[in-house]
């Protein structure tokens, strides 16, 4: 009977102890683009959840074009206390700590422009392509921004269109890519 209880005890405290390092706010995306930067999407959400040695984030979004194909940057800043203030790509990029890399995510929007995702970074291991920095090296307490860029309708050449939801320029020479949503997790 006492080992039933210590185990209960234990598991209790593990998922409490786990719920304590894992929760951060779910937060909306906001939007990017020139005519109405900084505006939140309504229906949308990201939650990330910092795991040891990597972060799960969960997300969904709206008001992308339906059709076209998207992948999704995070911009991770390993070491908030080199930031100015809140981590920012505008004030921030250039920090040794700061690393910009594919999530690992690339999707085509559905007819109502809707959008849902999960991405897993661990530490370490890129899931793809680097553009800048290390990738996550302190899941513990990074801050993550992830950025939904767009890529133009979804192509129907496989090879294009793998291109498309798994490169930063995929498929740019034949359409215009835009950086159109963003939501910073962790800060």
């Amino acid at each position: 009977m006492d080992i039933r209880l210590n185990t209960i005890a234990l598991v209790i405290a593990f998922f409490l102890s786990s719920t304590v390092f894992a929760g951060d706010d779910e937060m909306p995306f906001r939007s990017m683009l020139m005519e109405n930067s900084g505006a939140m999407i309504e229906d949308s959400e990201a939650e990330m959840e910092r795991v040891d040695g990597a972060v799960i984030i969960e997300a969904e979004t709206e008001g992308l074009q339906p059709g076209h194909a998207y992948t999704v940057w995070a911009i991770v800043y390993n070491d908030p206390m080199d930031c100015s203030g809140r981590c920012s790509m505008d004030d921030d990029l250039a920090l040794e700590s700061s690393s910009v890399l594919w999530s690992g995510v690339g999707f085509v929007a559905d007819e109502d422009g809707e959008a849902e995702f999960e991405a897993i970074m661990v530490e370490g291991e890129a899931a793809g392509e680097i553009l800048l920095g290390e990738g996550l090296t302190h899941a513990e307490n990074a801050v993550v921004q992830l950025v939904v860029r767009g890529h133009g309708p979804a192509s129907d050449d496989p090879l294009v269109l793998a291109d498309q939801l798994s490169l930063f320029m995929g498929g740019c020479e034949l359409n215009d890519c835009v950086d159109e949503q963003v939501v910073t997790l962790g800060g």
